[in-house]
């Protein structure tokens, strides 16, 4: 018989068929550029990458077609990142759910459902805790499987207070907490009014004092009353069922259960209960009992996770680690505090210990009491800082992959542009892809990792811009879905009040319809209400000249712009590419800017080459270009100024503009804010002359015309208004044409 002859072939199983291709694009292009076989044990390339696998789904549902870096930046460090972060994911869950996702069960397009969101955290850590306290004031149920924060949950912690202050009603934290809260009801105004009226007694006396009076009188008496109605009763009622009575009679079931995630609260309220049904049983009796062994727990930390209400079919956003989610999915993935740094500990032991090297120690000298690392301790932390890289790159790994139809990745960041353009020097390579491995074993949190490969992204070149800040060189820049958005807290402070303002609205026109039931043309007219600027509600209304000039640019052809940031940053070249490559044009740039801005005009070429402020400037900047401009007829005008204390620079402004004058279908009753740095002015003869350097590599002047006049004005416009006085000149002086170029 004829045997048919066996041929091998491999089948590689790379293919995905969880994710949309928007996500499996952005973990390609993440890990492409950080993950390398010398860290992370594999070379990410086209044999490792995720390819999309399904063909088969229709994509007219995935309207989430955008990987996000939500960034929030804090103006001090008093407020909590946690807390400000999770405003800021609250913030964005609310907006997704007017968006459409696909639906691989019913095979369509469906709006998004809480339970369709998940918040992953490196670790929990308590930080969960505040997650979930931040989303449920905001209205947003939340699920945690947590094993903590039990006593912490507000409904449980109400509760306590009031039977604290049942047990002893001179503790003034416990009763203030129970008057402002659902038993209470009292205002902080009354609250305060109250304490005012005698400052010295504790805050019972205050409201007993105060009750003699005809203002809060009612309001007092009726919460004193029902106060001494629970308090005789503790004598002959067992805490059980002087609990339930409580909880029953003041209708606080009824109060937990219409709260967001209202059945998990009641859980919780009588997961309580059941405590104090077991206490019962125990030889301890009475209020007082209780409370103490409550604080017991408390205080020795024998804390409990909440009551578990939740199945697969429950309405609501869950909070877990990385760890906990291996082999889940998710239709919507939130990735939160990547700001946060890794947890480098077990390469800063006293002791360091390897299988293959051994064991490292501190020299000590006792004669000079120091001790100082040895060479094996160093190589042997070196190394273990190696793996907890490649370790933390294989769990973000997991953390990227497990999003279905949309990745949202969110950090607090406060020095965020300061990092910006650090991975801008970082990528001297534009043409390789991979970062170096010095520059990868250097990241110190998930921000740095997914910012370091995002920095040639078009999206990521605009927010540079817009934050006048220097991006990378437009031959690296490529298009991409993925999109970053930097947010100060101004932003999420005005999106909270827009918030509240809304609902306040909201709750006044309700009050008002319930009260002219019969008043239909009014309900008709509140639901078909259009807002009449509805066309311009995309207009920011600050905006940085950068991005004015983009705008304006009439499709010329741009190279990148050397523009300062609110705070001149000189980035920092690296050693181990400053003296393997030559530095790129971006920091080139910046240095020329850096020099103009602290040159002494007094001084020559050759005096400041001796000159140690200027002498490593000047090994980047060409000697030439200097000295070309110092013999210029704009130069010797500005060491005029400079002697006669009229030469400015680096003069910030915002300057307020009619909207329409920048944005055509504006309306002029708007007004929009410009903000900028200008280069350099000085006054002469009563006129300003405002003067930008530029280091564009053009041939022509026209080029830096077309690019820069509208630039130019908005500066001109700003001095106007800075100064008083009439901007006679503008001029622009490149380094690459060796001229001063006047502009109409």
């Amino acid at each position: 018989a004829q045997t048919e002859e066996l041929t091998e072939e491999r089948i590689d199983l790379h293919k995905n068929f969880r994710s949309r291709e928007n996500v499996l694009h952005t973990v390609n292009d993440i890990f492409t550029r950080i993950m390398r076989k010398e860290v992370g044990g594999i070379t990410y390339d086209e044999s490792s990458a995720l390819h999309y696998g399904l063909d088969h789904i229709e994509t007219k549902g995935g309207l989430l077609d955008q990987t996000e870096y939500l960034i929030l930046k804090r103006d001090s460090k008093t407020e909590d990142k946690v807390m400000l972060e999770a405003k800021m994911v609250a913030t964005r869950i609310k907006k997704l759910l007017a968006e459409m996702i696909w639906d691989t069960k019913t095979q369509q397009s469906r709006t998004v459902k809480y339970q369709d969101i998940v918040i992953l955290l490196r670790a929990t850590g308590g930080n969960d805790e505040i997650f979930r306290r931040v989303l449920e004031e905001a209205g947003i149920p939340v699920h945690i499987a947590s094993k903590t924060g039990y006593f912490e949950t507000p409904e449980v912690e109400t509760v306590l207070n009031y039977l604290q202050i049942l047990d002893n009603p001179l503790q003034d934290i416990p009763l203030t907490a129970s008057l402002k809260g659902v038993f209470g009801k009292f205002t902080d105004e009354e609250l305060a009014r109250i304490r005012c009226a005698d400052r010295k007694r504790t805050m019972y006396h205050a409201l007993i004092s105060y009750a003699q009076k005809d203002e809060l009188k009612e309001k007092i008496d009726g919460f004193l009353s029902q106060f001494q109605s629970f308090r005789k009763r503790i004598p002959y009622t067992s805490v059980y069922y002087l609990m339930e009575q409580l909880l029953r009679e003041t209708g606080y079931f009824y109060y937990v259960r219409a709260l967001p995630n209202g059945e998990k609260r009641y859980a919780n309220v009588r997961m309580l209960l059941e405590k104090a049904e077991s206490y019962g049983k125990t030889s301890y009796k009475g209020l007082f009992h209780f409370i103490r062994y409550i604080g017991y727990l408390k205080k020795y930390d024998v804390n409990y996770g909440e009551a578990n209400t939740i199945s697969e079919n429950d309405n609501a956003v869950r909070i877990m680690s990385i760890h906990k989610s291996k082999g889940l999915e998710f239709p919507i993935c939130f990735l939160s505090m990547t700001g946060k740094n890794i947890n480098f500990m077990d390469s800063r032991q006293a002791i360091g210990y390897d299988m293959e090297y051994g064991i490292g120690v501190d020299h000590v000298d006792w004669k000079r009491r120091i001790k100082t690392p040895t060479l094996l301790k160093k190589l042997i932390q070196a190394k273990e800082k190696k793996e907890t890289i490649a370790e933390e790159l294989r769990v973000l790994y997991v953390a990227l992959t497990r999003a279905k139809e949309k990745l949202i990745i969110t950090g607090v960041i406060d020095d965020i542009d300061q990092r910006l353009q650090t991975y801008v020097m970082l990528r001297h390579d534009e043409t390789s892809k991979n970062l170096p491995v010095s520059v990868i074993t250097a990241f110190t949190s998930y921000a740095d990792m997914i910012l370091s490969a995002m920095i040639g992204h078009s999206n990521v070149r605009q927010v540079m811009l817009s934050r006048d800040l220097i991006p990378l060189e437009e031959v690296g820049i490529y298009q991409t879905n993925l999109k970053l958005e930097i947010m100060e807290l101004t932003d999420l402070v005005e999106i909270e009040m827009q918030d509240t303002l809304m609902q306040e609205a909201l709750h006044s026109h309700l009050m008002w319809l319930i009260s002219h039931p019969t008043d239909t043309e009014r309900i008709k007219q509140l639901f078909s209400y259009t807002y009449p600027f509805d066309g311009t509600a995309h207009i920011k209304m600050k905006v940085s000249v950068s991005e004015l000039k983009e705008e304006h640019m009439n499709d010329a052809v741009e190279e990148s712009e050397m523009l300062f940031a609110p705070e001149e940053i000189v980035p920092y070249v690296p050693r181990f590419i400053s003296k393997k490559e030559d530095i790129s044009a971006v920091a080139r740039g910046t240095v020329y800017h850096k020099l103009m801005e602290i040159m002494d005009y007094q001084l020559s070429v050759d005096e400041m080459l001796l000159i140690p402020e200027y002498q490593e400037l000047l090994k980047v900047v060409r000697v030439n270009d200097l000295q070309n401009f110092k013999q210029s007829r704009l130069a010797k005008r500005m060491e005029q100024a400079a002697a006669n204390k009229q030469l400015y620079r680096e003069q910030p402004f915002v300057l307020g503009l009619p909207a329409n004058t920048v944005y055509p279908e504006a309306s002029d009753q708007e007004t929009i804010l410009i903000q900028g740095i200008i280069d350099a002015y000085f006054i002469e003869q009563e006129n300003v002359i405002v003067v930008d350097y530029k280091t564009d590599r053009v041939t022509s002047k026209a080029e830096l015309i077309l690019r820069y006049q509208t630039q130019l004005d908005h500066y001109a416009t700003a001095l106007c208004q800075l100064t008083g006085l009439k901007v006679s000149e503008k001029i622009i002086y490149s380094f690459a044409l060796h001229k001063e170029i006047v502009l109409l």
